[in-house]
């Protein structure tokens, strides 16, 4: 899941190394962050189970993804 204002184009250009070092494509979730937080207030399923599961951070941290949140 990416959070933020990105294009999905430069997205999947970032991710090619990423798909060929894992063998196998990513699939990544883009919300710029008024709709993240929409759906977070919303209660959507699968913005909530991210909130709640373990994650590893590649940019920013937990305090940051909170913050967004609200």
């Amino acid at each position: 899941i990416i959070v933020g204002n990105v294009p999905p184009g430069e997205v999947v250009k970032a991710l090619g190394p990423a798909q060929t070092a894992l063998g196998r494509e990513v699939n990544p979730v883009i919300y710029p962050p008024d709709e993240f937080r929409r759906r977070v207030r919303a209660g959507h399923h699968f913005v909530t189970r991210v909130m709640t599961a373990e994650k590893v951070f590649l940019i920013g941290d937990a305090d940051e993804l909170e913050k967004m949140a609200r």
